[in-house]
């Protein structure tokens, strides 16, 4: 009995080991498999969950200050003025702009010098620091994340280009690359109008995409056709298709919250005359107006983009500019500026507009103009400018610039109620404040 109780040991020992070496090649094979999934997103982009700044950054809003001597710095605060915190480092010296929150709420983007080369690159701050996602010559500004992607377009030597967020696959998307030129060189397909972008953004749904373009002689040397140097317009991408908007000086665009509307504003748009004037301009009110001033909304929820003019000023009276809509799409806020005699444009305030009810706003005369009232009116303390509405709709985010230089960042209840000063703690510029987004994905 006792030889074969000491047989069986080794085939038992020998079973178990075969059984530990089996478990031991699964998780190797899980491991590298592992490896190999997160190497496969990363180059795609396509990770899920990104590790971002550390704290809840719900009912937030990023912003630049500029101290007294001059040293940018990116910042948090909550929307009721508490929790100030500072996001880049205070050796971090280079010079920061707009900032923009991912569309989870977890990071933020803005442009830096924070390079060996001291061009503006896009970063992206996260909780381990800030990370370059933009490379090569020109600067880069106005980072956007594109809706539902790992995409983010901006601004480059006049084009708009996009770059995933792990800063691989960087693509020219307006104006398209003219036969001959490189991959994210600046050009345009032959007979299209030519000019740098200032402004562009996808919309909600990230499959329509927005841009204003600057138009002048120099880049146009034959043909302005029914344009004037000078003049910006609003251009899109939708339904595949690159369309023409509003033109004019002082264009504004930005997106409805949750839908596929356009809003625009624009400034001294000149009437066309004669088989050229637009149908709308074609009638007996408008018979000796030279141009205008205005606001449209466009419609691109079906096959057919329609319009619908909600704000229209004659001639020298006002304009509106820097819009903001609100999420459930009722409210606009703007920026007035009035017209003077000697051409001179006065800063009024920041109106807000109820557009949910049919019918146009009209400035016809000097009567009209007194008479507009604004809910944050210019006063001795400073100028209201670039009002921003929070993603709830319950507040507005604005800017106030001082008489004697400085500028504060301010919120404002949508009814007017309920001013503060979040930035009077901070000595130098704070601007260029952006809300975080309400939900989190």
């Amino acid at each position: 009995m006792s030889d074969t109780s000491t047989k069986s040991v080794p085939d038992w020992w020998q079973r178990e080991r075969q059984r530990r070496q089996a478990w031991i090649l699964i998780f190797l094979v899980f491991l590298l498999g592992l490896i190999g999934y997160f190497y496969w997103v990363s180059a795609y982009g396509v990770i899920g969950n990104r590790i971002g700044v550390n704290f809840d950054t719900a009912n937030y809003l990023s912003f630049i200050n500029v101290d007294e001597k001059g040293n940018p710095s990116l910042y948090a605060i909550r929307a009721d003025g508490t929790d100030l915190r500072r996001l880049t480092p205070e050796t971090d010296k280079s010079n920061k702009q707009n900032p923009m929150w991912t569309a989870d709420g977890k990071n933020v983007l803005y442009s830096s010098t924070n390079n060996p080369n001291q061009v503006m690159q896009i970063y992206i701050m996260e909780s381990a620091g800030a990370k370059q996602l933009t490379y090569g010559t020109g600067n880069k500004f106005s980072p956007s994340p594109v809706p539902s992607s790992q995409l983010i377009t901006f601004l480059t030597q006049g084009a708009v280009k996009t770059v995933l967020l792990n800063g691989e696959d960087v693509h020219q998307v307006m104006p398209l690359p003219q036969a001959g030129h490189e991959e994210g060189s600046e050009g345009a397909v032959v007979g299209e109008l030519r000019g740098p972008y200032l402004w562009a953004q996808y919309s909600p749904a990230g499959d329509n995409l927005a841009a204003i373009q600057s138009l002048s002689s120099e880049d146009n040397p034959h043909n302005l056709g029914s344009f004037s140097a000078g003049d910006q317009v609003l251009r899109a991408i939708v339904h595949g298709k690159n369309a023409f908007l509003d033109s004019g000086r002082e264009v504004g665009a930005c997106w409805e919250a949750k839908g596929k509307r356009l809003l625009c504003t624009f400034a001294e748009y000149h009437i066309p005359t004669g088989k050229d004037r637009p149908k709308e301009f074609d009638v007996s009110e408008f018979k000796n107006v030279e141009f205008v001033s205005g606001m449209r909304i466009w419609n691109f929820e079906g096959d057919k983009q329609e319009t619908r003019s909600i704000f229209v000023a004659f001639g020298y009276t006002i304009e509106p500019r820097n819009p903001t809509w609100s999420p459930d799409g009722a409210l606009v806020a703007m920026e007035v500026w009035s017209h003077k005699k000697d051409g001179e444009k006065v800063l009024k305030g920041i109106a807000v507009l109820d557009i949910s009810k049919e019918g146009t706003f009209a400035v016809r005369n000097q009567t009209d103009v007194d008479s507009f009232k604004t809910m944050i009116p210019v006063t001795a303390d400073g100028s209201p400018q670039r009002p921003v509405f929070s993603p709830d709709g319950a507040r507005i985010l604005f800017e106030v610039a001082k008489p004697k230089g400085g500028r504060d960042i301010w919120v404002v209840n949508t009814d007017g109620t309920g001013k503060r000063n979040l930035t009077e703690s901070l000595k130098g510029e704070s601007s260029q404040a952006v809300w975080t987004p309400l939900k989190k994905l």
